[in-house]
């Protein structure tokens, strides 16, 4: 049987719209988020700080740096905290493995 598919139906990108009707795919696109938190759990010693704040704040979590000129970044979100230190090209995995715990944890909880 072929069959010609004519688009993506934009609300809905499990399904696809043909010249027979729509079908279920049934393969769902990640989000460029979901792909990141993919990256940065596969590889926890190779993330920058810029992709860890990413997926933070996008999170819900709000960012503040302490007074002083530190280095050091305080994520909060509830009673959640976590102290994340600037540190270049590549933030420590330990700082790293925290966080995909809390948002986890956060996950869990929705």
């Amino acid at each position: 049987m072929r069959c010609l598919i004519l688009d993506i139906i934009s609300n809905n990108p499990l399904t696809l719209a043909t010249i027979y009707g729509t079908i279920n795919i049934g393969v769902r696109a990640l989000s460029k988020l979901e792909k990141l938190l993919q990256k940065i759990k596969n590889n926890p010693k190779q993330v920058r700080f810029e992709e860890l704040d990413k997926i933070l704040t996008r999170s819900g979590f709000t960012r503040r740096q302490s007074g002083g000129g530190s280095s050091h970044y305080i994520y909060t979100k509830g009673a959640a905290m976590l102290v994340v230190p600037f540190h270049q090209p590549h933030i420590k995995a330990l700082y790293v493995e925290r966080a995909i715990k809390l948002l986890e944890g956060e996950m869990k909880d929705d």
